[in-house]
């Protein structure tokens, strides 16, 4: 709810702080709150725009180890889980999410994770052609979305 947004903004921002995002900018929502006086004070804030990621993530086994049976299973659980955990305007660093599967997954010899990005979950990219292994540039007004269903795991 835009106005109990805008009222949350204004109850625990410092006093003197003005509250304000680009008037100019079509994300920008605008709405009043009044103060203990009922006087009126123009909020304005951006709802980030949601990126759906999706993750490919090709792996091999190592011999000396037991690869349990769940271990896809926890692969999309685990990228997933550290993907959520990015905010507003954090790149997407591929390297970083390699010790989600390492550290949670006994097994695994070599994992290749590849990247793509939609702007709506009806859109489904297709593996390589939309995937890469490159930084993810998220925007300031950009939120990306990460989910288990959107990690596909294939051993190679």
């Amino acid at each position: 709810n835009d106005q109990l947004i805008a009222e949350a903004i204004w109850n625990t921002k410092p006093a003197g702080v003005h509250c304000y995002a680009d008037r100019f900018s079509p994300l920008t929502i605008s709405k009043t709150v009044l103060d203990y006086n009922s006087q009126s004070h123009l909020i304005r804030f951006i709802r980030p725009t949601t990126r759906y990621i999706w993750i490919y993530c090709q792996y091999t086994l190592y011999n000396e180890e037991v690869f349990p049976t769940s271990g896809e299973l926890i692969m999309k659980e685990e990228l997933a889980a550290f993907g959520q955990t990015l905010g507003i305007g954090n790149d997407v660093i591929p390297d970083r999410f390699y010790p989600s599967v390492y550290r949670n997954v006994k097994g695994v010899d070599d994992v290749e994770l590849y990247f793509a990005l939609t702007n709506d979950l009806n859109t489904t990219p297709v593996f390589p052609a939309d995937y890469h292994q490159n930084i993810i540039p998220i925007s300031d007004e950009e939120v990306t979305s990460f989910a288990s269903f959107r990690v596909t795991p294939v051993k190679v």
